[in-house]
């Protein structure tokens, strides 16, 4: 977890989020995983993970689910 926290630091001007991505349960998660608090970029966020979620579909055939640990 670290090394994660070490590379998201060191790259933040170059990045424009970080998705987790579960695989087995085919869910890409964005913050936050409180059913009543949401993150301040929270619509961004979701749309990032739709078009990531639309690209695997595209790509691979797999439908993912995109939300909020709470609403997935």
């Amino acid at each position: 977890a670290q090394a994660v926290t070490d590379f998201l630091v060191a790259n933040q001007n170059q990045l424009l989020c970080y998705l987790t991505i579960h695989s087995y349960s085919q869910l890409i998660l964005v913050p936050y995983g409180h059913p009543n608090i949401s993150a301040p970029n929270y619509d961004e966020l979701m749309e990032v993970g739709l078009a990531a979620a639309n690209a695997i579909k595209a790509v691979h055939g797999k439908n993912y689910k995109v939300g909020t640990s709470p609403d997935v």
